[in-house]
């Protein structure tokens, strides 16, 4: 599926009774393939979205380079809503990035990801 028109992402619902929402989130010259070996062992408890980030993974060449602000809400977009990020390398900082791109849900200076 295609996230924002930006880049190409997969959800995978859970194989047993779903208790969290994970968004994984690759690194610089990879793609989503990079999480397939740990599918097994996460999927009978959670929910996967598996995110191509933009301009990154091949096969997502763009025609011009995307903005971070784009890239996260394309990201958020495609996520469930109170998903936990899981990045590696370039990854990580992107879903730091979503924490930060979050709405403000007001009271006491709590967001939105609990």
């Amino acid at each position: 599926m295609l996230a924002g028109g930006l880049m190409d992402y997969e959800y995978l619902p859970a194989t047993g009774g779903a208790q969290q929402e994970l968004v994984l989130l690759h690194g610089w010259g990879s793609s989503r393939e990079i999480w397939r070996s740990l599918l097994v062992p996460l999927r009978p408890w959670a929910n996967i979205t598996l995110v191509d980030l933009p301009g990154c993974a091949p096969g997502c060449d763009l025609d011009k380079e995307p903005q971070l602000a784009q890239t996260l809400a394309a990201i958020l977009d495609c996520s469930p809503a109170k998903a936990v990020y899981l990045g590696w390398s370039l990854g990580g900082a992107v879903g730091g990035g979503t924490r930060r791109a979050l709405p403000r849900t007001g009271g006491g200076g709590s967001d939105a990801l609990q």
